[in-house]
């Protein structure tokens, strides 16, 4: 794997969230913003204490997955309980990735950040019609995440509270060295299992709220070097040179600005895939053990039907909105090669600008993709061929189970 160069952490003060918030598509990533930084976990410092807070979150995270995964393997016998517990083992190992990921990865993930404040493109650049569309592009992404916020929520209340007011037991099965069920001791368990649980909810969700708004904002790039790169050589390209560099430059000088912002914004999409490619690939494994276990433990123990139904609903939201960026990104870079063919070339008498043209061509090629650590990409293909196997191994799971259940009664 190639090493990142050790990048310096940016402050991003207060001008960034008032630069991107003038831009339709970069404000998409302000709820993200603020999420993570109630976390104490937005990248823009490596401050001792911060660091110091973080170790912290991350040492309660495994102790909170260790005793819950206990739990799982010491009563792997039961099929029921052990399968509904493995059900939310998978989602506090899908926070614990993308902990690692926002703290770890920070000086990665702050430089991208600085790009996209200071380097990319305005929507301004083209005209309103399709500035709009960009821009609601934009915002579906975000309504589709908040789809997934609010089933998870709903979920994470039934789980968190339902325990408790009815006393069965703790809100997450876990195996503890020592008596739990005594008084004081079951309270205190409870408490820490309670605030913890709503930390893995709101990081995770933060995480998406600021992964997938980023994703969106680099189709969006692609989709404005398209339209600059179609009037190049027209009367449209002058106003829009002007939008974005203040000045009418040459032909020349745009083609070699236009092939700099390229290659910037290929950059970028190769650091995305860097850092998040593991996050995707536990996304992937993490949706099909949610869905497979929800949907089988919805067959076989109806007391836990509204926790287990808008905890299936959340996972489906959530890997389609990771595979609806995937591949918003692989269409946009795709039509890129198109765009330039459609630049009027043919009128130019600049013969260095033709050859040139045909290099432009060829990077242009390949549409870039996010996958998931190498394995499978990130589009929607792959989410009907996930939903597919789920439903496999649920046919499969549900049978196994109700044949062991018919033998024990």
């Amino acid at each position: 794997m190639q090493e990142h160069p050790r990048y310096k952490i940016r402050r991003l003060s207060r001008n960034f969230i008032n630069d991107i918030s003038k831009d339709g598509a970069k404000k998409s990533m302000v709820p993200g913003k603020w999420l993570l930084q109630s976390l104490i976990v937005w990248p823009d410092t490596d401050s001792r204490s911060v660091t110091i807070f973080n170790w912290a979150c991350l040492i309660n995270l495994m102790f909170f997955e260790l005793f819950h995964t206990a739990y799982v393997v010491i009563h792997r016998t039961e099929y029921g309980n052990a399968i509904s517990a493995a059900a939310t083992v998978t989602t506090t190992f899908e926070c614990l990735v993308r902990f690692y990921i926002i703290v770890f990865k920070k000086p990665v993930i702050n430089q991208i950040l600085f790009n996209i404040w200071k380097n990319f493109w305005s929507l301004s650049v083209v005209n309103p019609r399709i500035a709009r569309q960009l821009t609601n592009k934009c915002y579906i992404t975000l309504a589709l995440t908040f789809g997934c916020y609010g089933p998870a929520l709903v979920c994470n209340s039934i789980v968190t509270l339902g325990a408790y007011l009815t006393r069965t037991g703790l809100a997450f099965d876990s195996e503890f060295p020592f008596p739990w069920n005594q008084t004081y001791v079951y309270e205190t368990i409870y408490f820490w299992q309670y605030v913890t649980a709503w930390y893995i909810l709101i990081l995770v969700n933060s995480f998406d709220f600021f992964m997938i708004p980023m994703v969106m904002i680099c189709a969006v790039q692609f989709a404005l070097l398209q339209n600059v790169f179609k009037n190049m050589l027209g009367e449209k390209s002058k106003q829009q040179r002007k939008i974005l560099y203040g000045e009418v430059i040459s032909d020349r000088e745009m083609f070699l600005r236009w092939v700099n912002q390229q290659r910037m914004l290929i950059g970028i999409c190769q650091q995305l895939e860097e850092v998040f490619r593991y996050a995707i690939l536990f996304q992937y494994i993490c949706s099909a053990a949610a869905l497979c276990s929800s949907t089988v433990i919805l067959q076989v123990d109806k007391r836990q039907f509204s926790k287990m139904l808008t905890f299936a609903v959340a996972h489906m939201f959530q890997l389609f909105y990771y595979c609806f960026v995937g591949n918003e990104l692989t269409v946009q870079s795709g039509k890129l090669a198109e765009a330039v063919y459609a630049c009027n070339w043919y009128t130019s008498n600049d013969i260095k600008f033709k050859k040139e043209l045909v290099l432009v061509l060829q990077r242009c090629q390949k549409p870039l993709t996010l996958t998931a650590a190498g394995f499978i990409d990130l589009n929607f293909v792959n989410y009907i061929s996930v939903l597919r196997v789920c439903f496999s191994f649920y046919t499969l799971l549900t049978k196994l189970l109700v044949t062991k259940l018919s033998r024990t009664d």
